[in-house]
C-alpha cells in the first residue's frame, strides 16, 4: 500500500483526504461565521459584498424604483462606476430602479440621472460623492471597509 507523508506522519491516502476534508471543513465553518459563505478570495469577498449591498440599498428603497415607483425587478444602480471603489459601498451613490429605468438611465449621467442625484443630495453632498469617487481606493480597502460597515449595521 502507497503511504503519504503529512507533515512527518505515514498516512494512507484515505486517512490524508479525511485531514484535508476536516480543514476545508474547519475554514468554511470560520468563514461563514465571519459571514462570507466560503469567501477567502478578494473576488469571492467583492462578490459577497456587492450581493449584501445591493440587497441593503434595495431593502432601504422600499424594493421600488425611486423614480416610477415600480416593483418589478428592482436593481441597485451605481451613479458613479463601480470601478470606483471609494464610492462602490457609497449609499449616497447607489438608488433603486427598475431594470427599464436603470437601462436607459445609464446612457443618461450626464443629464437626466445628474439631475435626479442633484436633487436628491443636495448640491453639497453630491460635489462631495463626485469628490469620492475620484479619490484612488483599493479594491480590497473598500471590501474591507464594507463589511466593517456591514458588521456595524448588524449589531444595531
Amino acid at each position: 500500500m502507497l503511504s503519504h507523508h503529512f507533515r512527518g506522519e505515514a498516512m494512507n491516502f484515505v486517512d490524508l483526504v479525511k485531514v484535508k476534508k476536516a480543514k476545508q471543513a474547519k475554514r468554511l465553518a470560520k468563514s461563514k461565521r465571519l459571514g462570507l459563505n466560503g469567501a477567502r478570495t478578494l473576488k469571492g469577498r467583492r462578490l459577497k459584498a456587492d450581493q449584501l449591498f445591493s440587497a441593503w440599498i434595495r431593502q432601504r428603497d422600499g424594493g421600488r424604483c425611486v423614480v416610477t415607483g415600480s416593483d418589478r425587478f428592482p436593481q441597485c444602480s451605481h451613479f458613479h462606476s463601480r470601478k470606483f471603489h471609494g464610492t462602490r459601498y457609497d449609499p449616497d451613490n447607489c438608488v433603486t430602479l427598475s431594470a427599464a429605468q436603470h437601462w436607459r438611465w445609464e446612457y443618461m449621467k450626464a443629464t437626466e440621472y445628474r439631475d435626479f442625484m442633484l436633487k436628491r443630495l443636495g448640491e453639497e453632498r453630491y460635489l462631495a460623492l463626485r469628490e469620492k469617487s475620484e479619490s484612488h481606493m483599493a479594491l480590497q480597502d473598500a471590501v474591507s471597509a464594507f463589511f466593517a460597515w456591514h458588521d456595524q449595521e448588524k449589531r444595531c
